[in-house]
């Protein structure tokens, strides 16, 4: 059977284990000189998550604006405001850091950096044209693996509309994957996200456009989801 043509695009670098964010401010500095942080209004807040980051900076010497309004599902608006805000602050790297919705904000914002029009006409289909700015991912649940995606899910809620903008352009240029970040969630969250990852994994396996590289990911996610889900569900620091 001949094997149908396929194109994979991946993040450059993933940077995965326990500790590893206390990496982000040498990491930073090799990318930019001063970063936005884009995260969601108060979760991570309240976790000193983002006390951990800013300290870490701090050390590396990278200036940081804290960009803390994400919604669950990021609105075209955030996603404009965010964008003038970084041209103002003269920021020249965007790290997301959450969930799905901040990442895929951070995505947006850091992406749109360098072009001409607005979050809306891309929204309605205008074509990507520049490479953006760099960003980073650091994501705190499983899920939707938003870090590793060239595409960034928003809301028009005017005319409640959700769809994706997307750009091969908008892979993250570094991913820090800390399990220990993921530690501060509660049963519930960590079931939903786990089923999510679980439900993008069987979804991956099951689509038309599945390859040998994707089937091999997906049929590891699910084997590991499996036999972890439950384990992290009643032992949240596990």
């Amino acid at each position: 059977m001949e094997l149908a043509p396929f194109q994979v695009i991946l993040p450059p670098r993933i940077k995965f284990g326990w500790g590893q964010i206390g990496t982000i401010g040498p990491e930073a500095k090799k990318l930019g000189n001063k970063v936005m942080v884009v995260t969601g209004r108060t979760f991570l807040a309240r976790t000193g998550i983002l006390d951990q980051i800013r300290a870490s900076l701090e050390e590396a010497g990278v200036e940081a604006v804290f960009f803390q309004e994400v919604e669950a599902e990021p609105s075209l608006e955030t996603i404009e405001r965010g964008r003038k805000i970084l041209a103002q602050e003269g920021c020249d790297l965007v790290i997301g850091v959450g969930g799905g919705s901040s990442i895929d904000a951070a995505k947006a914002i850091a992406g749109l950096a360098r072009e001409e029009g607005t979050v809306w006409d891309y929204f309605a289909g205008r074509a990507i044209v520049n490479p953006g700015l760099p960003w980073i991912a650091v994501p705190t649940t499983a899920g939707t693996g938003a870090e590793a995606t060239k595409n960034s899910v928003l809301s028009d809620y005017a005319s409640k509309v959700k769809k994706s903008i997307r750009s091969d352009y908008w892979v993250s240029s570094l991913v820090i994957w800390d399990p220990e970040l993921t530690t501060h969630m509660s049963p519930r969250l960590t079931a939903a996200t786990g089923m999510d990852a679980l439900t993008q994994a069987i979804e991956s396996y099951t689509s038309r456009g599945a390859n040998p590289f994707t089937d091999s990911l997906a049929r590891q996610a699910v084997y590991l989801i499996g036999n972890s889900i439950l384990t992290a569900y009643r032992e949240g620091d596990n």
